[in-house]
């Protein structure tokens, strides 16, 4: 053990070795020193080696010389490269020591050396530079340790790591590497993709047993107990992937040991995909059932009989109820003896031909029962090998029925054609590649001919197709060739000349194939006469397309209930009253037409249509509804009855619904047009009467008539505007200049109107009206209009920055000289309380001596027409 000891100036070093401690002072560079150094570098265990700048050795130590195989006076003052050669184990080691050295002046890593006798080392090497007092570098000092055993130990594990992980990667089966406790510590890369997993690591550690569903747990214990006891365990079972892909798996659990007799220290699971195969097997199993079942549950008889023998081996039970045998009394009989054939000769025959040929078939055999009835019966036989033996399977069809059949439709034929010539139905049928064709009868009087006067082929037909018609038939015709059925509605011109309309549908169904295996396709068909229905069709449509016309010009709906199924038809008139789309079948439920009703009329118009259903009268109703588009409330008016059925009570009512909601809405503002002239009458006799109270009042009986005379001119222009605009107000510039009738040539060159459009209420212009007819009649007598020089200006305006504020003015200019009334009038109550009381507004008076002003202010909306006329009185 080497100790470093510093007391003051003085430091030591201490050696203790077997002999005991040795002190060695390290102050200057004194023989002691030095031979310190050498006794504690000798007694080092590693090897210790320094070289000069020229990679001469300098020193080397016992340990250096056992390691190399040299001796100190051997090796003293040689190049390094004399007693081993250096091999860099990893790629870019050497760079990385030259780099270490130049900037930190040392190094540690791994190499190999290789000795002169060959013999190489793995060792562990510290190298370091050495300096002098003045810090220049000297050489490098080398501390080896020899590390061969441990690196290749370690070399060894991971050349084994790698196979194993090579074996893995290699594998196509899921390889998992699990503790001894059944937790996941790998698993390799075909096995994530199997296992559709993306990300193993959160996987680390987690119980495999939690990955796979309920009932494989038992086998997955067992398994893993048993390979930790050092046992291999295997077993199948059903696993989703991690995506939910379900999978089979065959799996086997493997103990791993860290020695040949070690301890289990991991265990080893391979699961290999059977899912194919397993399914393949489960197919298997589910066709032998399924054929079993079928063979169990066929509707025909199976027999499957030994060739050499001639004896029955096996038949189904539906053989047996046929035959009246059970299944143990049928086996060992031959063929002869339940009738399939005549006799023992008559079997060998049969088998022998099926020998040759593999399959026989025969279409009408007679097969005795037990209790010896005959049937008739359809018989196919297959000779084929089972087992390593040859064995004959027949497929006996039951046909007793059939050919009862057979035999009613022939008789069914039969009056089919009575009856298809009773109708004068014409039939036809034939072949499409032969041309070969069959008509009836009826086929040829159809066209006006006799049986003998033409053959029945389809060109013979078409030359009595009307020329219109030719091109139409022959494409639908030969566009039907594909179809199963093809029908089509044309005109014939008859032998005697007449035209028909007739209807032909055709039916194409293969028959047998021909000689390239093409199924051999024929047809059938039917013709008949619909010229009396065109006729009553065409009149039918004609009435219906009148009576839509009419009620679309009406805008009439018509409608019709089922009493008991509350189904409803409408035509396309209602769903357009009710905002509907319309349906394909025209039909709504019941619950649409109630919901459209508005609440407060449905309990009324129920009632009434109950009674007209129990009456089997007629009703009219009105009611109103809301439009399924728009929400609009519209009025209907209905008038219903219950529909006659031969005599019958019907089960329908019928009606109309017309939309009444503008005549309704025309009939009240009719009332309310009435109400308003009784109303606006009143008012103005009023207005009148007070006007020539106050005109009475002063004067002599010729001014008050004159007078009067004015002011009630003045009302009626006003009332005239007012009736021209329906009541709902007066422009203002049109009132105004309504009430200087009188002055209409002075207006613009001595009357100066001023102001924007504006719409006044029917109550402010009758105020207004009389207050400007008062103005000009006294500006015409005293004022500005009594001589030629003098000038009027009217204005009116909507205050800037208050649009809530109405102003208007009359001003007089260039006048005779103003002088204030001494007495007021009913002149002066007109311009200023009337207009106040009337507009609830202001009112100034002037009499300046510059000329006659009046002045008036109001809220707008007291004098003008608001948007939506909101403020216009009834």
């Amino acid at each position: 053990m080497l100790r470093a000891i510093r007391s003051g100036d003085v430091d030591a070093l201490v050696l203790h070795s077997a002999s005991g401690p040795r002190v060695y002072t390290l102050q200057g560079l004194d023989a002691e020193v030095n031979q310190f150094r050498g006794e504690m570098l000798a007694q080092v265990s590693d090897a210790v080696i320094a070289v000069d700048e020229g990679d001469r050795i300098t020193y080397l130590n016992a340990a250096a010389e056992l390691l190399y195989g040299v001796t100190a006076s051997n090796a003293l003052g040689r190049s390094l490269a004399e007693i081993y050669q250096i091999r860099w184990l990893r790629p870019g080691d050497e760079v990385a020591a030259a780099t270490s050295l130049r900037e930190h002046g040392k190094w540690h890593g791994e190499m190999a050396h290789t000795r002169r006798d060959g013999h190489e080392l793995y060792v562990e090497s510290s190298i370091t530079k050495l300096k002098d007092g003045d810090q220049q570098e000297t050489g490098r000092l080398a501390v080896v340790r020899d590390a061969t055993e441990r690196i290749m130990r370690r070399n060894a594990l991971v050349e084994s790591e790698q196979f194993s992980r090579s074996l893995m990667e290699g594998s196509a089966d899921c390889i998992k590497v699990l503790d001894v406790d059944g937790r996941m510590l790998r698993m390799n890369g075909p096995g994530l993709c199997l296992m559709e997993i993306d990300d193993f690591g959160p996987l680390t550690g987690q119980n495999w047993s939690a990955f796979w569903p309920q009932p494989a747990g038992p086998d997955i214990e067992r398994a893993i107990e048993s390979a930790r006891s050092g046992e291999t365990y295997a077993f199948q079972a059903f696993c989703p992937t991690a995506k939910g892909t379900p999978r089979w798996w065959d799996v086997t659990v493997s103990p791993v040991r860290d020695a040949a007799n070690g301890p289990v220290v991991r265990l080893l699971s391979v699961s290999r995909d059977i899912t194919e195969i397993h399914g393949t097997e489960a197919r298997l199993r589910r066709s032998e059932i399924r054929y079993r079942r079928l063979f169990e549950a066929a509707h025909d008889g199976v027999l499957i009989l030994d060739p050499d023998t001639q004896k029955i081996i096996v038949a189904n039970p539906f053989m047996t109820r046929l035959l009246g045998y059970s299944h143990d009394e049928l086996v060992g009989l031959e063929l002869f003896q339940i009738g399939l054939t005549a006799d023992a000769h008559a079997s060998r025959d049969m088998l022998d031909k099926l020998k040759a040929t593999k399959q026989v078939r025969y279409e009408n055999l007679p097969l005795r029962t037990r209790e010896g009835m005959t049937r008739q019966v359809e018989v196919v036989a297959h000779l084929y090998d089972e087992d390593g033996r040859s064995v004959v399977q027949c497929n006996v069809r039951d046909i007793t029925e059939r050919r009862r059949a057979e035999m009613k439709l022939k008789e069914l034929e039969a009056r089919h054609h009575l009856v298809l010539e009773a109708c004068k139905i014409g039939t036809f049928h034939g072949d499409l590649k032969s041309g070969e064709a069959h008509w009836n009868s009826v086929e040829f009087e159809l066209l006006g001919l006799h049986e003998s006067e033409a053959p029945p082929v389809p060109a013979t037909f078409f030359k009595y197709v009307h020329p219109d018609d030719v091109v139409s038939l022959q494409a639908a015709w030969d566009a039907g060739m594909e179809d199963k059925e093809q029908s089509a509605e044309f005109r014939i011109i008859r032998a005697d000349g007449k035209e028909r309309w007739m209807v032909v549908r055709r039916v194409m169904y293969p028959e047998g194939r021909d000689e390239q295996g093409q199924p051999h396709q024929r047809y059938v068909g039917v013709n008949f006469d619909v010229t009396d229905r065109k006729r009553v069709d065409l009149e039918l449509r004609n009435s219906v397309q009148s009576m839509a016309m009419a009620a679309e010009a009406t805008g009439i709906g018509f409608w019709e209930r089922n009493v008991h199924s509350n189904v409803i038809r409408w035509d396309a008139q209602m769903f357009r009253h009710y905002g509907l789309p319309p349906t394909d079948d025209g039909c709504v439920s019941y619950e649409t037409w109630r919901d459209a009703v508005l609440p407060e009329d449905l309990a009324e118009n129920v009632t009434i249509l109950n009674n007209t259903v129990k009456t089997n009268g007629q009703s009219a109703r009105e009611f109103r509804i809301r439009r399924g588009d728009t929400g609009e409330c519209r009025t209907m008016q209905s008038v219903e009855a219950m529909r006659d059925h031969y005599g019958d009570k019907s089960e329908w009512i019928v009606g109309t619904n017309v939309d009444i909601t503008d005549r309704k809405r025309a009939e009240e503002h009719a009332q309310l047009l009435m109400a308003e002239v009784n109303h606006r009458a009143k008012n103005l006799l009023s207005v009148v009467q007070a006007v020539a109270q106050q005109t009475a009042k002063s004067g002599d009986p010729l001014t008050f008539a004159a007078r009067l005379s004015d002011r009630i001119s003045g009302l009626a222009a006003s009332q005239d505007l007012l009736v021209k605009n329906l009541w709902k107000g007066v422009g203002l510039s049109e009132l105004v200049t309504s009430q200087l009738a009188h002055f209409k040539d002075l207006i613009g060159t001595r009357i100066y109107l001023h102001g924007p459009g504006l719409t006044v209420t029917a109550a402010a212009s009758q105020a207004l009206g009389m207050a400007v007819q008062e103005l000009a009649t006294n500006a015409a007598k005293y004022g500005a209009l009594s001589n030629l020089d003098g000038q009027v200006h009217v204005e009116w305006q909507l205050a800037a920055g208050q649009d809530s504020l109405f102003l208007m003015s009359w001003r007089e200019r260039d006048g005779p000289q103003v002088k204030a009334p001494t007495r007021k009038g009913f002149g002066q109550t007109v311009i200023k309380r009337l207009v106040e009381t009337s507009v609830d507004g202001n009112v100034e008076v002037d009499y300046a001596e510059g000329g006659f002003s009046w002045h008036m202010r109001t809220a707008a909306e007291n004098v003008l027409v608001m948007a939506g006329g909101e403020n216009e009185p009834e």
